[in-house]
């Protein structure tokens, strides 16, 4: 995971699902958070990882809007349904998958601490953008387009005991 091709927020978000360390209210409550068990995007108690990313009202809202479907065949947790996509030969369903969570996350973050709300459509078409900037961004440092940026200051090393700089 670590080695993948993803933003460092968006590794940690997945070593937090993964881990089971996100802090959905139920994790929440199991570690004896006195917090109200209902789900931060459609109020429904029960808020888990397998509600907010796979059952939720919203959820299954925004994942219409990139044309996503689980499927619930053989069990409708959501580390199993997750373990299975992880072995899809298509990378961008892959990264669909990654961002897509990561979206609903950051929505759900915002209507528990900003009582503010966005369309589903607008926060996936959010994240989508983001990660094809991101993409984008990637490739031209590969490419080595940046490497012609002029660099505006260099760092220098400060000297022992607060006297001039070493350079």
């Amino acid at each position: 995971m670590w080695s993948w091709k993803f933003p460092p927020k968006i590794k940690i978000f997945l070593w937090q699902i993964c881990s089971g360390c996100l802090p959905t209210r139920t994790n929440l409550q199991s570690r004896r958070v006195d917090c109200s068990n209902q789900c931060g995007l459609c109020g429904d108690p029960g808020e888990s990882l397998t509600h907010i990313f796979m059952t939720c009202s919203v959820a299954k809202e925004a994942w219409s809007t990139v044309s996503w479907k689980w499927t619930t065949q053989g069990g409708n947790d959501f580390l199993e349904q997750v373990g299975k996509k992880f072995h899809v030969k298509r990378k961008e369903d892959l990264a669909k998958l990654i961002w897509g969570c990561w979206a609903i996350w950051g929505e759900r973050n915002c209507r528990v601490w900003q009582q503010a709300s966005s369309p589903a459509r607008q926060f996936m078409l959010k994240a989508e953008a983001f990660m094809t900037g991101w993409a984008q961004a990637q490739t031209a440092r590969r490419e080595g387009r940046l490497a012609g940026l002029r660099m505006v200051a260099s760092w220098c090393c400060p000297a022992a005991g607060g006297g001039e700089t070493e350079c």
